[in-house]
């Protein structure tokens, strides 16, 4: 998660950048060997750990991005059904990307040329809570948050990502989750 947020963050701060479509379909994972990977953001140089695993953001076709004194995007109204059942909802309706097209159109007000970054902060909201959701259901012992030795870094993760989900909400943009709480992590 640290990477995406990473990754959003540096993008949002050189470009105005935001992904409005960073649903689980869109995120790629590959094994790797680096121990970390470098950003830069605020001229200041950081790494993040992989933990063996690289994550790669894809699908750009409904960002917005601002290059060469022009905004790029689409409208998202179309994404937005004006069928109330688009978004039904039992429980938690952050694990439904629908919902989040919802959230994004109440936000724009129909200008999607407007910079908004708090998209990105609403979709990392929605993938700690898929994540937590997944883990926990095909994990059950995580619920618990009890470890053993060989648990303690995933343990650790889990515990990390629920602090992230409980404060991800207080930030306008993800450069400011990164510099708020992700850096002091």
């Amino acid at each position: 998660m640290s990477q995406l947020a990473s990754a959003l963050a540096v993008a949002e701060e050189a470009y105005n950048f935001e992904h409005r479509d960073l649903h689980l379909g869109n995120i790629l994972i590959q094994r790797t060997d680096s121990v970390s990977l470098k950003y830069t953001i605020y001229d200041l140089h950081f790494s993040v750990q992989t933990v063996g695993h690289q994550a790669f953001i894809i699908d750009f076709n409904l960002s917005r991005i601002y290059g060469g004194d022009k905004v790029y995007c689409v409208s998202l109204d179309s994404c937005v059904s004006k069928d109330e059942s688009f978004c039904e909802v039992s429980e938690n309706s952050w694990l439904h990307h629908g919902t989040i097209y919802k959230i994004m159109l109440e936000y724009s007000r129909g200008n999607w040329e407007n910079f908004m970054p708090i998209t990105n902060i609403i979709w990392l909201k929605y993938l700690i809570e898929n994540i937590l959701e997944y883990l926990q259901r095909n994990n059950p012992g995580l619920r618990k948050l009890t470890a053993v030795d060989s648990e303690r870094d995933q343990m650790k993760a889990v515990r990390l990502l629920k602090k992230w989900n409980d404060c991800i909400l207080e930030h306008t943009s993800a450069a400011s989750f990164l510099r708020k709480v992700i850096f002091k992590d």
